[in-house]
């Protein structure tokens, strides 16, 4: 994925059905366990946050 690409869309629709407006997304990585890959889900906010802490330092 490319800086500065789309992650998420904000929206009212969850499979045709209105709700709230929200943005949900999750983060997935692949890691190797003995000899396979698993795709396993990253905890959003540790992400977030090291981002916003570069972002900060002025290394986006």
């Amino acid at each position: 994925m490319a800086r500065g690409a789309r992650i998420g869309r904000v929206s009212n629709d969850f499979d045709g059905a209105a709700t709230t407006v929200h943005l949900h997304f999750d983060i997935k990585d692949s890691v190797r366990v003995g000899a396979r890959s698993e795709v396993v889900f990253v905890p959003p906010y540790s992400s977030r946050r090291k981002a916003y802490e570069r972002l900060l330092s002025g290394q986006p």
